[in-house]
C-alpha cells in the first residue's frame, strides 16, 4: 500500500529507521507516531514502531503493530514474516507457524 506523506513526514520516517537501526528507540517512536498521525495506515511507521515495542518487552503493543502492518497488504509475504516472530517471542508459538509459513 502506498501512501501520501509530506516531504516533512517522509524526512521523519527517514529519521525514524535510523533511529530503530541505532537502538535509539524513544526517538523512533515519537517520529513513527508523528507520522501515523498524519496517516493511521503508513506501512514504514508501523513496521518500525513493531522493533520499537519488541525492545521494550511490550508484546501486545507489537503484536497489535505488526499485525496492522501485516493486513495492510496480505499479498507481499514478507509483510508476515515480523508477525510470525513477535508471536514466538510473545510465547505462542503455535501461532506463529502460519504468518512464518506464509512468508
Amino acid at each position: 500500500m502506498k501512501t501520501t506523506l509530506s516531504d516533512a513526514h517522509r524526512l521523519a520516517l527517514l529519521a525514524a529507521h535510523e533511529a530503530v537501526g541505532d537502538r535509539r528507540f524513544d526517538e523512533a517512536s515519537r517520529l513513527s507516531r508523528e507520522v501515523l498521525n498524519e496517516n493511521s495506515h503508513e506501512p514504514d511507521a508501523l513496521n518500525d514502531l513493531g522493533p520499537v515495542a519488541l525492545a521494550g518487552r511490550q508484546y501486545p503493543e507489537a503484536l497489535a503493530m505488526f499485525k496492522r502492518f501485516a493486513s495492510l497488504d496480505d499479498s507481499d509475504v514478507l509483510l508476515f514474516m515480523p508477525l510470525g516472530v513477535v508471536y514466538a517471542m510473545s510465547g505462542f508459538p503455535q501461532k506463529a507457524i502460519e504468518p512464518i509459513q506464509r512468508a
